[in-house]
């Protein structure tokens, strides 16, 4: 019986799982020696000020 309750116990948590989501943040590259891109959904940047962010 300890295998058919390991079974049951491992079926629950498989698919008792919230599903994965998930939320891009944007990508940032540094290019140079304080030089970068960055771009989010609503904003973009680069030089200077990317490298700051």
């Amino acid at each position: 019986m300890e295998g058919v309750e390991t079974t049951d116990h491992a079926k629950r948590k498989i698919f008792l799982r919230p599903k994965f989501a998930y939320w891009d943040k944007g990508i940032m590259a540094v290019i140079g020696k304080n030089v970068s891109v960055m771009r989010t959904e609503k904003v973009r940047m680069k030089g200077f000020f990317a490298w700051i962010a």
